[in-house]
């Protein structure tokens, strides 16, 4: 089961989350968001992750030239949208990176509407950021591979992980009065039965189900940016 520790905004969340190695970090750009950072704090707080975590920038009916500036300079790896994108801007988003598209669940018509989307993972979710859970029982029968978030906590991880999500997503529950906490960081990861040694090359990351495909295709969007800037040259 695959982890994401969402809304990373100093050196310090960045140092605790190396310690500690979730699958992926989130880097909030939705404005509006008590978490939201720039570009430039992005990149320095890039810069410092370990290359072996998945970068995942987090978008709410944002610019996709923005997006794509973000993926082009090697500040995200991975796209996450939580607004009202269409699937056409799905689909053309996918040409950069994979996209996680993130549903609110409050029925199984919302579960119709996060089986049908292009994207390459779905994220069932609660609200927007707010520490709330939905109904998990909802997700019985869901016939697609999903992230869970919403109100996860290490008090409740373990009752999350029987669900069987290909991974779990959390924030608030990650934080003491609005900071990461490198504490509950920790205890996530041991109640999630995920603790891991870092890996010290992006090759010794396992690579099995979707992570194989994320890396296949982040070396592939990188391969075409090079070859358009070769050519740019030419």
């Amino acid at each position: 089961m695959q982890v994401k520790f969402c809304g990373l905004r100093t050196m310090a969340d960045v140092e605790a989350a190396n310690r500690v190695h979730p699958d992926m970090a989130g880097f909030v750009f939705a404005h509006g968001s008590s978490r939201r950072i720039d570009a430039r704090t992005a990149a320095l707080l890039r810069s410092r992750l370990d290359p072996s975590i998945r970068a995942v920038g987090v978008f709410c009916d944002q610019d996709p030239a923005a997006i794509e500036e973000l993926v082009k300079n090697g500040i995200i790896e991975m796209i996450q949208l939580h607004g009202q994108e269409s699937e056409e801007m799905v689909r053309q988003l996918r040409r950069l990176a994979p996209v996680i598209r993130a549903f609110r669940i409050r029925s199984v018509l919302d579960l119709e509407a996060a089986r049908k989307t292009r994207a390459d993972m779905v994220l069932l979710d609660a609200g927007a950021g707010e520490g709330k859970t939905f109904d998990w029982s909802l997700t019985a029968g869901f016939d697609r591979p999903y992230m869970l978030a919403g109100g996860l906590t290490p008090e409740n991880v373990r009752i999350a992980a029987a669900l069987q999500p290909w991974g779990l997503d959390v924030s608030s529950g990650i934080e003491t009065r609005g900071r990461k906490d490198p504490g509950k960081m920790q205890a996530f990861m041991e109640a999630a039965g995920c603790r891991r040694i870092p890996a010290p090359k992006r090759e010794m990351v396992r690579q099995d189900g979707w992570a194989r495909f994320l890396l296949l295709a982040a070396s592939t969007a990188t391969g075409n940016r090079r070859d358009r800037k070769g050519d740019s040259r030419k």
